[in-house]
């Protein structure tokens, strides 16, 4: 039986009667989904609750009252998507930022931190890094420690190149993010235009900058970026792991677009 649950709004399926308790509720939907087992994550009052449907090839976090199953539910006092909250506290990766050598592009002197994976020829991802930048000392005033992950996509032509230059960047301690994202599209379809201009950037002859991409510190740190992205099953860019609020390293993965994302940023999960 083929689920589609990402592009129903309202229910997906209905079966005859109520079953109000957390064991009714299991029993009825694996009934009707047969091969798919139910986890209950949460009770959201009398009669409703918020549960894992899955089976070995994918899972979803829904909302159900027993009789029908809901992708989405917004409470309407706070505004927040009630089913998105549970999924994103059940959906984590242990990591540690440091140990895993992860580029740090902001630091700051409090346990808040944000890992951006990221890809430098991806629109959305130059997108939001301008946006952040920007308005990132107004919305973070206490600061963030700030880490990027390199994951380049298949089908962008210059996002190994541009990722192989941020680690370069990194080891002489020069933060290439700015510059990265400040190619427009037309610069990007030269290799000789972009590593000219970050040779620039480094003080480093073309030359000298040419032989440092073949190193194997830089294509040790790429793999193990790609390596960790694909661990915390990221499928798009830029995609952003958030630790949880007492400031360990627990983190979840946020999608891009959250309205929720700089709270979650400030106050973790």
């Amino acid at each position: 039986m083929r689920l589609l649950l990402i592009s129903l709004v309202f229910c997906i399926f209905s079966v005859a009667g109520y079953a109000m308790s957390e064991e009714g509720v299991k029993s009825n939907i694996e009934k009707h989904f047969y091969g798919f087992n139910v986890e209950i994550l949460k009770k959201v009052d009398d009669g409703k609750y918020i549960i894992r449907l899955f089976n070995n090839n994918q899972s979803n976090i829904l909302m159900t009252d027993g009789q029908y199953l809901y992708p989405s539910a917004f409470d309407i006092k706070t505004k927040q998507n009630i089913v998105e909250q549970v999924r994103l506290e059940n959906t984590y990766i242990e990591v540690d930022p440091l140990k895993e050598g992860f580029i740090q592009v902001k630091q700051a002197d409090n346990n808040r931190k944000l890992i951006v994976i990221t890809d430098f020829e991806c629109p959305y991802c130059k997108m939001h890094y301008e946006n952040f930048s920007k308005t990132f000392d107004a919305n973070f005033p206490e600061g963030v420690n700030v880490y990027f992950v390199n994951f380049p996509l298949s089908f962008h032509e210059k996002a190994e190149l541009m990722a192989k230059l941020f680690i370069i960047g990194d080891k002489k301690g020069v933060n290439l993010a700015p510059a990265l994202f400040g190619f427009s599209k037309a610069q990007l379809s030269r290799d000789d235009y972009i590593i000219k201009r970050i040779a620039l950037e480094l003080d480093m002859s073309v030359q000298e900058l040419r032989n440092e991409l073949s190193k194997e510190y830089v294509t040790e740190r790429l793999k193990k970026d790609i390596s960790f992205a694909k661990r915390a099953d990221v499928r798009g860019t830029p995609t952003f792991l958030v630790n949880d609020a007492d400031g360990s390293n627990r983190f979840y993965k946020v999608k891009n677009g959250d309205p929720q994302l700089n709270t979650y940023i400030k106050e973790g999960l």
